[in-house]
């Protein structure tokens, strides 16, 4: 993508997955924060709130019942491969070219049938005695399109679009190559790199004042 609405990376190897989706968050009956986000293509996603932003909804409920441009988080389950998003903020002004846009930084654990499943860490080393706890675990997108060319293995930076509930690449870029394994085919922990960085920044860095910035509508809460 020739402009991106994010900001570039804070280092070569970040990982990100972000993205930009339009659309009407409906909360649920059981918890504001729990809802279904309805796209304007008319798909249906699973969707949760971030805390400051189910605040902002809450005291502006005119911006629930309305089409909106969402900046969100997507996770994908591990059998059904069914997207969800975690909210995190709304835009003010509609930017098409960003509409259904994900920018996704990570390595490439396989690459089958046309199909890239693209695997995301965090961009800091958990607390001791916290490795193995489940926020800290790296999780995995699949992305549709990968054509002739080869991914596997190595840090790619990609951009991405949501079609029909489907990730889809519109392009990519080889940021890092990697050893490959000898015996299988496989990426792991222990041939690629896990940046060490400051606790304060995480995989969605906010973008710098010379780039577009997602408005996030939680800014003017406390």
């Amino acid at each position: 993508m020739s402009i991106s609405p994010f900001s570039p990376p804070d280092f070569p190897t970040m990982y990100r997955c972000i993205g930009m989706v339009m659309g009407k968050y409906l909360p649920s009956n059981e918890a504001f924060n729990q809802g279904i986000l309805v796209t304007d293509d008319g798909n249906i996603y699973s969707a949760t709130l971030a805390r400051k932003l189910e605040r902002s909804l809450q005291d502006n409920p005119e911006l629930v019942e309305s089409s909106s441009i969402w900046v969100v988080w997507p996770r994908m389950e591990t059998q059904s491969k069914k997207l969800n998003f975690h909210l995190r903020g709304r835009l003010e002004a509609t930017l098409d070219f960003a509409n259904n846009y994900f920018s996704m930084r990570g390595v490439v654990r396989s690459q089958e049938n046309g199909k890239l499943s693209v695997q995301i860490w965090r961009n800091f080393r958990p607390p001791v005695g916290y490795e193995k706890a489940m926020q800290w675990q790296p999780f995995t997108l699949e992305v549709e399109g990968s054509g002739e060319q080869q991914f596997f293995g190595d840090f790619w930076e990609l951009d991405v679009r949501l079609v029909d509930s489907r990730l889809v690449l519109e392009d990519g870029r080889l940021i890092m190559k990697f050893p490959k394994p000898r015996k299988h085919c496989s990426v792991n922990a222990e041939n690629h790199p896990i940046a060490e960085v400051p606790k304060e920044t995480n995989a969605q860095t906010p973008p710098q004042d010379n780039q577009i910035s997602p408005t996030v509508a939680t800014q003017n809460k406390s």
